[in-house]
């Protein structure tokens, strides 16, 4: 299982626990930006080598669902260089990529798109939109904890204040009890 599966999994930071979502499945692409940048396919991660090569790959998962200018990744990562060597630096990384990707099936998900490239991540397959999404989940559930809460309080302020008959019946004059001649007994007027 790869890193992240293994925190959401059990015990991770803070001691939260958490639980994967359904969609988090062995066999499953799975693309990690957020620790380590990584791929992996089946639970086994996919070799990656090569700084610039896993530079590319950050820059395609920073800009997942987007082409990415070719000129734009040059310009980052060959800074300096003559542009024809940049070009060609560039179309060997985006090669080793495809190979990587290949060896497991899925060389069809980076797509070369005029101006640039394209890696195509299906949802929950990113570790950023899947964190990004319990994030969202977590705000919500805290929000609804704290509606529930602030509920709870006033219903115990409520029971807590004390009640007068005159306030409970709606009348609003005490009247002396004729008959004893002692203590208040609250009756309404009519």
């Amino acid at each position: 299982m790869p890193p992240l599966g293994r925190i959401l999994a059990g015990t991770g930071f803070l001691g939260l626990t958490c639980r994967l979502p359904l969609t988090y499945r062995e066999g499953m692409v799975d693309f990690g930006i957020l620790g380590p940048l990584e791929i992996t396919a089946g639970g086994r991660p996919l070799p990656v080598q090569g700084a610039r090569t896993r530079a590319v790959l950050a820059m395609l998962l920073v800009h997942v669902g987007q082409v990415v200018a070719a000129d734009g990744l040059t310009g980052e990562l060959w800074a300096g260089q003559p542009a024809d060597r940049a070009a060609a630096s560039l179309q060997v990384r985006i090669s080793q990529l495809r190979k990587a990707l290949r060896a497991v099936g899925e060389a069809d998900r980076l797509i070369t798109r005029p101006p640039g490239y394209l890696l195509r991540v299906a949802p929950g397959e990113l570790d950023a939109a899947r964190f990004e999404g319990l994030a969202r989940d977590g705000a919500t559930a805290l929000a609804a904890r704290a509606a529930r809460a602030v509920r709870a309080a006033g219903a115990r302020r409520n029971r807590r204040s004390p009640v007068t008959p005159a306030a409970a019946t709606g009348c609003t004059s005490p009247t002396r009890s004729s008959a004893r001649g002692t203590g208040t007994s609250w009756s309404c007027r009519a």
